[in-house]
């Protein structure tokens, strides 16, 4: 992954962001039925944190480079 390789993302967020990529594809595309166990489990668990915490990663190093996000 390029945000990996550039230094953008830690090992975790890097995880974390293709798991979320997965799951985006589950709800946007229906390639799966949804788990709602699952989902309020991850949110009984506090897990949008680490999406806000990987989302703040890539917008720390696109402000420091003058990318638009």
């Amino acid at each position: 992954m390029e945000l990996a390789r550039l230094g953008v993302l830690t090992p975790v967020e890097t995880d974390t962001f293709r798991k979320l990529i997965g799951f985006r594809n589950v709800l946007v595309h229906g390639y799966l039925k949804v788990n709602r166990e699952y989902v309020t489990r991850m949110f009984h668990q506090k897990r949008y944190r680490d999406i806000l915490a990987t989302a703040g990663s890539i917008l720390e190093y696109a402000s420091k480079h003058g990318v638009d996000p």
